[in-house]
């Protein structure tokens, strides 16, 4: 039985040796000769570290002398060191050498007396199970990689629709501003031509009822002026008169307000052709404000503080729905109970740059989310209420003109944008001949 005990322990194909407390090897099986390329002999009665000269002495001796201190067992993962022995393994399949990644035991060997005579040292080649699972990491983590890459391109294809759907209701709001303009023009024109002959007959009409006036002044026959005059007082010729051409002018003027928001809705649903123009960005505002004037009327006064700017080169579509953008949001941050809002509309020449503010006075956004709010799909407004991604389009279109838009706030008091836009842009050679004058 002791002789098969001894063929099992030299054969198995485990290393397994042992030391004393003066790190003196009194035990040791063919896998840790073989390994050496030693004879078991020539190894046992020699110091574990003159044989194995490689061990880390230092942090080994440590962990033997506290064995035989404590009586613990120590287990050494090839994770946490990956090669306590300098050994190779022979790979049967590849047929390669390679470093040897092994699982180490030490664990005390208990003699009648209770005490630790002996630290048996066990090593286990952990080669392929180590070499597999460094590959199931890798490819854990490489698939890891691809899915999110995949998730951040699902967002960046979401994101991307989503802001096609935006341009495209852009797009449709401004080919539905066009043809209602087109449509109140053609109306306003005729009724402008038909007050035009209105306001001359009346002209005519009051002239002759002066004339009528003074003939009948010189009939002497007192019944006939008498029923004249009644019949004047009846009517109140008088104010009717002069009613009349009140009524006409204000008339002039409520088609001449028609005629001004239909060129605004024109300037402001220009088609967007992707070519570049010449544009005047304070009548940009100016055609903006109007199209908003029904967000902003019962909320907000409108200040405005225009600076005198040259052209920009611009996608002039582009940038009234930045600015549609901005005033629609400064108007919803008034809420209900606001009493005295204010936005401010300021625009001035900042060397190459032109630079457009808008401030308003109402509730602000809360420092945490400032950082935010340009990100695809951040709202801070209710479910239903809003995209997310109208601060996010007008950042993209700021960035196309090789601008600069950036938010200061402050809870409370308000919030200011601020976009900054180069006067001349780097537009393509095939683009410079056809811009145009906006």
């Amino acid at each position: 039985m002791d002789s098969l005990l001894e063929q099992a322990f030299m054969q198995v194909n485990i290393g397994i040796l042992a030391v004393d407390k003066e790190y003196n090897i009194v035990l040791c099986n063919y896998f840790m000769a073989d390994y050496t390329q030693r004879n078991t002999k020539d190894i046992i009665g020699n110091n574990l570290f003159s044989i194995y000269p490689d061990l880390p002495k230092k942090w080994l001796k440590q962990r033997i002398n506290n064995i035989f201190l404590l009586k613990n067992s120590s287990f050494i993962s090839w994770e946490q060191r990956q090669s306590l022995f300098d050994f190779a393994s022979s790979r049967p399949i590849t047929g390669s050498n390679e470093k040897m990644i092994q699982n180490c035991s030490l664990f005390p060997v208990i003699n009648d007396g209770r005490h630790v005579s002996h630290v048996c040292i066990t090593v286990n080649d952990a080669t392929a199970t180590a070499m597999t699972q460094t590959q199931l990491k890798k490819t854990s983590k490489r698939l890891a990689e691809e899915k999110k890459a995949q998730q951040e391109l699902i967002a960046k294809l979401e994101e991307t629709k989503n802001q096609l759907l935006q341009s495209e209701k852009m797009a449709s709001i401004g080919q539905l501003s066009a043809g209602v303009a087109h449509e109140i023009n053609n109306p306003v024109g005729f009724i402008k031509s038909n007050f035009s002959s209105l306001k001359h007959y009346a002209k005519e009409l009051n002239e002759v009822i002066e004339k009528y006036d003074d003939v009948i002044a010189s009939i002497e026959n007192a019944d006939t002026s008498k029923k004249i005059s009644d019949i004047k007082e009846e009517h109140d010729i008088e104010f009717v008169t002069e009613d009349i051409e009140n009524l006409l002018t204000e008339s002039f003027d409520g088609i001449s307000r028609i005629e001004d928001i239909v060129k605004s809705l024109k300037h402001f649903s220009r088609a967007d052709t992707n070519e570049w123009e010449d544009a005047d960005i304070n009548a940009g505002i100016e055609s903006t404000l109007k199209v908003v004037a029904h967000e902003l009327k019962y909320v907000a006064d409108i200040e405005k503080n225009y600076g005198e700017l040259p052209l920009v080169q611009c996608l002039p579509m582009q940038i009234n729905q930045v600015l549609m953008n901005l005033l629609v949001n400064a108007a919803q941050a008034m809420g209900d109970d606001k009493k005295d809002g204010k936005v401010i509309v300021s625009t001035k020449l900042n060397d190459d740059k032109v630079v457009v503010e808008i401030k308003d006075n109402g509730k602000g956004i809360p420092e945490r989310e400032l950082n935010k709010i340009f990100d695809p799909f951040f709202t801070t407004k209710p479910v239903g209420e809003g995209t997310g991604l109208g601060l996010s389009l007008s950042y993209s279109i700021i960035q196309k003109h090789s601008g600069d838009i950036s938010v200061e706030s402050e809870i409370g008091k308000g919030t200011r944008f601020i976009i900054k836009i180069p006067i001349e842009q780097d537009v393509p050679e095939s683009n410079k001949d056809n811009i145009a004058l906006a």
